[in-house]
């Protein structure tokens, strides 16, 4: 099968959830035979064009820029390239993922009209997205794939017309590849990971361990990551005297993640937005770490609570200081969590089961052509 499958952002050049879906997605059906053409955003001054760097194909172009242009004719001549791309590609769909930029340039007219589509919802729908372009996706796809029965649910409340269409298909990752180790207990290990933004709610962590005082005393903190907030967030770790017990390491490419998890007793997710699901949540448990998140967005369908961690209220620093006390005070408890969320993560979230699931909703709006469909 010929997939074109476009994601606004694309590992290495941006480094999030949806890049990560993308990158182990597409890696797993060209494993399994089949063909996939990537079209994406040019990051800074990356000039438009096809890119290979061992991996599928891949087109850059400049959409944000041409978009805000609001040019008509830079617009259609951009849409041109894009058709002529995906037409040279000659694909049985089109995958598109969420309302960005790029999507603009995948909605059904000209040229893309007939095309069978699948469009994956990475975020929780907003009412403000009844009309726009993700009502137009949403109307536009054969098939809607929700990354959990949050996303799932907020679609159908606020865009109706995906009633029908959409199904759950709940984020997986490939196994890691290195094993787990041994839980460091002395000192215990926090680790906070991700986005530095403020939506991530990593203050509350930093809150949380200055509460915990002389129970915590010899617990320390890392975070990993960079973005926005990071000054505002080194600020409060001077405030609150806890420049020893936080480090921070600065932002992770994919592969460091694994030995980063490897390092934590316990990793928290204290988002404050709602998750649409929570890779990071994933990520620790594959490695056998309880969590500590939130109660918010797609999380509770990653942490089962006081079972594979524990739950809290977003932006309650008071009550993450007494779930981490809990758990840092009964290694037991916390050795048995940790064992259940590798268990779960294995189960829940199996990789393969996870690719199947994508090759079926494809088979589903595409039926047989001319192109081979592997079993």
């Amino acid at each position: 099968m010929r997939i074109a499958y476009q994601s606004d952002g694309y590992l290495p050049d941006v480094i999030g959830g949806v890049e990560v879906f993308s990158d182990t997605l597409i890696a797993a059906l060209r494993a399994r035979g089949h063909e996939v053409l990537v079209l994406t955003s040019c990051i800074g001054d990356q000039p438009p064009g096809r890119y290979d760097c061992g991996g599928p194909p891949i087109y850059k172009f400049r959409f944000g820029e041409v978009l805000l242009s609001n040019r008509l004719a830079e617009l259609s001549r951009l849409q041109n390239e894009v058709n002529s791309v995906i037409a040279a590609f000659d694909p049985d769909l089109l995958h598109v993922n969420d309302a960005r930029a790029s999507s603009f340039f995948m909605v059904r007219r000209g040229a893309l009209r007939a095309m069978p589509r699948l469009l994956t919802l990475h975020s929780p729908i907003r009412p403000s997205h009844r009309e726009g372009l993700l009502k137009r996706l949403v109307d536009d796809a054969d098939r809607v794939v929700a990354v959990s029965q949050f996303v799932a649910g907020s679609a159908a409340a606020d865009i109706p017309t995906s009633r029908g269409k959409i199904e759950v298909i709940a984020n997986a990752l490939p196994p890691p590849r290195i094993a787990p180790a041994p839980l460091p207990s002395d000192p215990v290990v926090l680790l906070c990971l991700g986005r530095v933004i403020e939506d991530k709610g990593m203050h509350s962590a930093i809150e949380a361990l200055a509460l915990l005082g002389e129970r915590a005393r010899r617990t320390r903190l890392l975070i990993a990551g960079d973005g926005p907030y990071l000054e505002t967030l080194q600020a409060l770790v001077a405030a609150r005297g806890l420049d020893e017990r936080v480090v921070f390491t600065g932002w992770l490419l994919p592969g460091e993640v694994a030995p980063a998890i490897n390092l934590a007793s316990i990793v928290l997710v204290p988002s404050i937005w709602e998750e649409a699901f929570g890779l990071v949540a994933l990520e620790a448990a594959q490695m056998g770490r309880p969590v500590i998140a939130t109660r918010t967005g797609g999380l509770p369908e990653v942490v089962q609570d006081g079972i594979t961690g524990l739950l809290v209220p977003p932006d309650d620093p008071a009550a993450l200081a007494e779930a981490i006390a809990l758990l840092i005070g009964d290694a037991q408890r916390m050795a048995r969590m940790a064992a259940a969320a590798s268990a779960h993560a294995g189960t829940a979230h199996n990789f393969s089961r996870f690719v199947s699931a994508y090759e079926a909703a494809y088979r589903s709006i595409c039926g047989r052509n001319s192109h081979a469909l592997p079993a």
